[in-house]
C-alpha cells in the first residue's frame, strides 16, 4: 500500500498522550504561542480560519469564525473534549477531497505541521495549491545544514524524541512563489539550547 502524504514520524497515540499531558501551557505562555496569537490578531480580520494540524485546538479561543483540521485520534480524543464549542474535522477527509474546501478561506494556519510530516513539500504544494488568502506558517527548524533540499532529524517533542522533516529554506521560499504567494511578515524564534524556529505570514500575490 502507498502511504498517504499526511502520513506524521509520530503515531497518534502519542500525539494524543501529549496533548493531554499536564506539562502542557496554554497556548498564551509559549515562545510560539504568543507570537500565534499576535500574527492571527494583526492579519485575520473577517471569515474562516482553517488550522490545519490544530492539536487541542487552542488557537479557537482567540477566533470566532474557527475550525480545527488533526488526525483523527488527535480530533476525537482531544480537540472536541478540550473546545466542544469549536468547529473540528479529520484531516484525512479534507485530503481526499484533494484540499478544495480550502479555496476561499480567508486564513490558513500551519503551525509546526510541515515538520512532522514524512512528505512535507508534497502536503505543502497540496495545500497551498488551495489557498486564496493570508497563510501563517510556522516551520520548527530553520537552523543547522542548509546544504541539501530536505532532511530529517530528531528532536525532543511529543513527549519524546520524533524525526522532523526539515525543509531547505530556499526550497520553502520558492514553493511560496510558486503558488503565488509573498512574505509580508517573517518571526524568529531562538530557543536556546534547542533549536531556531520561524513563522512566515503569506499572502496572495494579486
Amino acid at each position: 500500500m502507498t502511504p498517504s502524504p499526511l502520513d506524521c514520524w509520530h503515531d497518534g497515540k502519542s500525539h494524543v498522550k501529549h496533548l493531554e499531558s499536564k506539562d502542557r501551557y496554554p497556548l498564551d505562555q509559549t515562545p510560539l504561542g504568543k507570537i500565534l496569537i499576535r500574527l492571527v490578531k494583526k492579519y485575520h480580520k473577517e471569515g474562516m480560519l482553517i488550522d490545519v494540524g490544530c492539536g487541542d485546538g487552542q488557537l479557537s479561543e482567540y477566533v470566532d469564525n474557527y475550525e480545527g483540521w488533526d488526525i483523527s485520534d488527535t480530533i476525537d480524543n482531544v480537540s472536541r473534549k478540550a473546545y466542544p464549542n469549536a468547529s473540528f474535522a479529520h484531516m484525512t477527509d479534507a485530503e481526499k477531497e484533494g484540499w478544495e474546501f480550502l479555496h476561499g478561506m480567508n486564513t490558513v494556519v500551519m503551525s509546526a505541521f510541515i515538520d512532522v510530516m514524512r512528505e512535507p513539500l508534497l502536503v505543502l504544494n497540496s495545500i497551498l495549491e488551495h489557498c486564496t488568502g493570508t497563510v501563517i506558517l510556522h516551520r520548527q527548524e530553520v537552523s543547522g545544514d542548509q546544504s541539501t533540499a530536505f532532511r530529517h532529524k530528531r528532536n525532543p517533542s511529543y513527549g519524546g524524541w520524533t524525526w522532523h522533516s526539515i525543509l531547505h529554506s530556499r526550497i520553502l521560499k520558492d514553493t511560496f512563489k510558486k503558488h503565488g504567494f509573498e512574505i509580508v511578515e517573517e518571526v524568529d524564534l531562538n530557543i536556546k539550547g534547542w533549536h531556531q524556529a520561524k513563522s512566515y505570514v503569506l499572502c496572495k500575490i494579486k
